[in-house]
C-alpha cells in the first residue's frame, strides 16, 4: 500500500494520463498544491492548538522556542502566501 506521498504520485500520474495535452502541467501542479495547501493548514491550526493545550505547553522546558518557532513559521507562511498571491496575475499572463 502506497504512503500518503506514493497516494500523491499514483494522483499526479493518474492526472497526466487523463489531462489534455497543454493541461499537464497545470494537472500535477493541482496534486502538489493540494499537498501545499494542507501543510499550510496544519501551520495555522498550531498555534489555536497550543492556545487550547497551553497547560500541557506550559510544562515543558523548551515552550518558548516552540511557541517562538509557531509563530514564525505562521509569520513567513503568511508572507510568502501574499508574496505568491500578489504574483498570481503576473503568473497568469505569463502563461498565455
Amino acid at each position: 500500500m502506497p504512503s500518503s506521498n506514493g497516494g500523491d504520485l499514483m494522483k499526479a500520474v493518474f492526472v497526466v494520463k487523463h489531462a489534455w495535452t497543454g493541461q499537464r502541467t497545470r494537472a500535477v501542479l493541482a496534486v502538489v498544491f493540494d499537498r501545499v495547501l494542507g501543510l499550510f493548514g496544519l501551520l495555522l491550526l498550531a498555534p489555536v492548538v497550543s492556545v487550547i493545550g497551553w497547560n500541557f505547553l506550559r510544562d515543558m522546558p523548551a515552550r518558548g522556542m516552540v511557541v517562538v518557532l509557531t509563530l514564525a513559521v505562521n509569520f513567513l507562511g503568511a508572507l510568502l502566501y501574499l508574496r505568491l498571491a500578489g504574483d498570481r496575475d503576473a503568473c497568469i499572463t505569463t502563461q498565455r
